[in-house]
This record gives C-alpha cells, structure tokens and sequence, in this order.
C-alpha cells in the first residue's frame, strides 16, 4: 500500500491521508457444504484466490484539544473504493454450474461491495471515532499515572 497524500495542519489539527493499492490477492482452501439462501445446494472444496484492483482509502480526520490538554477525534471521514474483485473457486458445484455462478459473483461483486459500503459507511466511521478516543482516553491516563510517579 502506497501513501499517495498525508497533509496535516497542526493550527486547525485536521490531517488528510489518501493511500492506494493496486491489486492484492487472498487466497487459501475453502471447503463448503450447506445451503445458499436456504434453498439452493451449494458443495465444494479446492483453493480459491480472489484478486482486488484499484484500491483506494481516501479521508481524514479532525483532532480536538481541551483546556486539560486532552487530545481526541472530533470528526473523521474517508471513503473506500475498488475498480475490480475477481474470485475463483476451484471445484466449486463439480464443475460448470459453479463457473456460471462465480461469473455472475464476479460480474456483481463491485456492486454488491459499493453497496455494503454504503450501508455500513456511517456505522463504521461511528465505531472509529468512538474506538480511538477510548483510546487516547488510554494513553492520556497512562501518561497521567506515570507522571504522577
């Protein structure tokens, strides 16, 4: 992964950061037997590799100060983009009723991520924001105990 922008304004406390990864690849065994929305069988085992391109993590985020001088996040935003997920799964429905349906996963994937994506956005920033402050709450207090020492 590259950083392709890291700006901070130590005045305002506000820091954009952008990074980029142009293709990365996950892969493994997989090992399957059940049923895909309770209704169709779905069976197979073999590898399987999934190729992501064109990843972009783009935002910031905005650092507050109290008169205690107790830092902490008042804001962040960033946004998450593919141009491309590739699946395969080898063995997948004994053959090549499984390669239709890892094209039609492939053929839908970005869309399927793109939305998620915007479902789950909010939360997630939410879950951020709450998740560092309760750690610098860490930090400040470990600070704070080892000074009084």
């Amino acid at each position: 992964m590259e950083a392709t922008k890291v700006a901070s304004n130590l005045i305002t406390l506000k820091m954009d950061m952008a990074f980029d990864m142009p293709e990365f690849y996950v892969g493994g065994n997989y090992d399957v037997s059940g049923l895909a929305l309770l209704l169709f069988p779905i069976y197979g085992r073999g590898p399987f590799t999934v190729r992501v391109g064109g990843l972009k993590i783009e935002g910031g985020g905005q650092m507050a100060v109290n008169l205690a001088g107790e830092l902490s996040l008042k804001a962040l935003d960033f946004n998450v983009s593919l141009t491309e997920i590739h699946a395969q799964f080898e063995g997948l429905l004994g053959g090549d009723l499984g390669d239709v349906i890892i094209e039609i996963v492939n053929s839908l994937a970005l869309d399927v991520f793109n939305a998620v994506w915007r479902i789950l956005r909010e939360t997630l920033m939410s879950t951020l924001l709450t998740f560092v402050n309760a750690q610098l709450e860490v930090i400040a207090s470990s600070y704070q105990n080892d000074s009084v020492h």
